[in-house]
């Protein structure tokens, strides 16, 4: 909801915000799940299996340009635990380094998500389905919101602020009228629903 989305900005915590705060814990569950799903075997050939398999999942994720997920797997990817597992990072095969590397700096933090905001654009531009990397819009909105007054003048909005506003709105809109590029799977759907519930 948009008005979530606003009162998040203005209050820049999720606390009035239970969808928001629920989005958040999604996102940061998967993050875990992925760190859990690489760091439980004992064996480095196990783990790099493992993460081999979190390496494809965020490349199905980029391709479904669901760009929200792929942030939280290549984030649960960086943790610090993972990147210490020397034993394990040698088996990997370099085609999967690469790959790694490719995810890491396509949504890196590294000039203000310029890897994400070029990727975003490419999806599609204003058409096209895509799930937008939410923590980063939200961002925007709560730096704008501290940076620029509400009002421009006695009695109107301030423009540039206006306008910042309708952009990120129409990116966190975007794609919402398509559906994801694919045949959904009435099963996994159902699974899904029950699991979410």
């Amino acid at each position: 909801q948009l008005s979530d989305v606003r009162t998040f900005a203005r209050s820049a915590g999720t606390s009035s915000t239970p969808a928001l705060r629920r989005l958040v814990a999604l996102s940061n569950g998967l993050s875990r799940w992925v760190q859990l799903r690489v760091l439980r075997p004992l064996a480095a050939p196990q783990r790099a299996a493992a993460l081999g398999q979190c390496l494809h999942l965020a490349q199905s994720l980029l391709e479904l340009r669901n760009f929200n997920s792929l942030l939280a797997v290549v984030g649960g990817l960086g943790h610090g635990s993972i990147a210490r597992l020397r034993r394990t990072l040698v088996l990997l095969p370099p085609h999967l380094i690469q790959l790694w590397a490719q995810l890491a700096e396509a949504v890196g933090s590294a000039g203000n998500y310029r890897g994400y905001r070029t990727l975003l654009g490419g999806a599609g531009g204003t058409g096209g389905f895509r799930v937008p990397a939410l923590g980063i819009h939200l961002r925007d909105l709560v730096s704008l919101e501290a940076a620029l007054p509400d009002w421009g003048g006695p009695g109107r909005p301030h423009p540039h602020k206006l306008r910042a506003r309708f952009a990120l709105q129409g990116v966190l809109l975007a794609g919402r009228e398509q559906g994801p590029p694919g045949t959904p799977h009435p099963d996994l759907l159902r699974l899904l629903e029950v699991r979410l519930q």
